[in-house]
């Protein structure tokens, strides 16, 4: 069975500080969206199986939310023994899952436009993610450069806004081959 590697992504986001669900499903967004996504329906069982191991600990807060208190989750000393033994494992190369690429692939059975549509979407979509990369690395920069992690984090945005970069490069080609067709 393959090894889940969401639950080091709920422990990276944790040793950053206590959270709720909310809030770990948030931070995701925030410093994972261009290369790692969480949904609500995969954090909270994550949160309990690392509970049940005793990775995390959980408490009710006194902040209300929805007329009720919410849990709040914190890395334990083995959450952060087993977050560093996978940080010293090489990385697993994933693989590319995109739909579109699957979507062109048969492409004939549809008409030409339909696909130039399409990747005129993913080219707007790869436009607003490199502004708000932009953004990110602004706010990086501003609230965090005095950090130990900085360095790395910067790392992680750059790598995304190169990605963009090579994205939107592809795009304007493929958008440039298929107008000759």
């Amino acid at each position: 069975m393959r090894e889940n590697r969401s639950q080091y992504a709920i422990l990276s986001l944790l040793r950053l500080g206590p959270m709720s669900g909310y809030d770990i499903k948030t931070a995701c967004e925030s410093f994972f969206s261009h290369f790692w996504t969480e949904s609500f329906g995969s954090i909270y069982p994550i949160l309990n199986q690392l509970e049940n191991r005793q990775q995390v600990r959980s408490y009710e807060d006194d902040k209300r939310t929805g007329g009720r208190n919410r849990r709040v989750y914190q890395i334990t000393s083995a959450g952060r023994k087993a977050l560093r033994a996978w940080l010293s494992k090489p990385p697993v190369q994933r693989s590319l899952r995109d739909e579109l690429y699957l979507k062109l692939f048969n492409a004939t059975l549809v008409p030409a436009d339909v696909h130039r549509s399409h990747i005129e979407q993913l080219q707007t979509q790869l436009i607003a993610l490199k502004q708000d990369l932009a953004q990110h690395m602004r706010e990086l920069k501003a609230q965090h450069s005095a950090s130990p992690d900085y360095t790395h984090w910067r790392l992680v945005v750059r790598a995304g806004q190169l990605s963009c970069d090579a994205r939107l490069k592809w795009c304007r080609e493929a958008l440039a081959e298929l107008s000759d067709q």
